[in-house]
């Protein structure tokens, strides 16, 4: 008992030891202040900096991980994984000249965004189309399907969501890889 409550408390003193040795700006030793400083844990894998997003298209009524797809992509969510989709951000516009529904698939680099536009008939090496009453578009590592409730209206949601959504796109973080 007196060994196991030795080595119990060895192990605490080690852990608090190598705490303490972490710094924010990597050098070893106590941050300034005698506080300790605990990195940031990773991103999210598909995460993006949401605030650019719900400025432009508000709060999102879908942000799926890879693990729950199949809510969102009946059948295709194994195929959407094995082509490197990380995150799915789904948004209703009914306001606008245009109501659509908007799809949001988060890659970890733009060949694998700009693959998933060829599968959907965009021309290669297009970052936008419109082909079957959908609106295609490219930003980086993100590729966004604008779907209107008329599809006789996809040409005019093809004008509209380049301009309204590229910038955002952008600031989002879509542009570079993930991996």
């Amino acid at each position: 008992m007196p060994a196991a409550l030795l080595a119990l408390v060895l192990v605490v003193l080690a852990g608090w030891l190598g705490l303490r040795a972490v710094r924010r700006d990597g050098r070893a030793g106590p941050a300034p202040g005698g506080r300790v400083a605990v990195p940031a844990p990773p991103p999210v894998a598909g995460s993006l900096d949401r605030s650019a997003l719900a400025r432009v298209l508000g709060p999102p009524e879908d942000d799926l991980p890879p693990e729950r797809f199949s809510e969102r992509v009946d059948g295709a969510d194994l195929a959407l994984r094995r082509a490197g989709c990380l995150r799915i951000v789904a948004w209703r516009e009914d306001g606008g000249p245009v109501p659509h529904d908007l799809e949001l698939y988060v890659f970890g680099t733009p060949a694998e965004a700009a693959a998933f536009l060829a599968g959907r008939g965009a021309p290669a090496g297009a970052d936008r189309a419109v082909t079957g009453g959908t609106v295609l578009l490219a930003v980086g590592r993100c590729a966004v399907l604008g779907i209107p409730d008329d599809p006789a209206a996809a040409a005019d949601l093809g004008r509209e969501l380049p301009r309204a959504l590229r910038d955002p796109l952008r600031r989002a973080g879509c542009t570079g890889d993930a991996r």
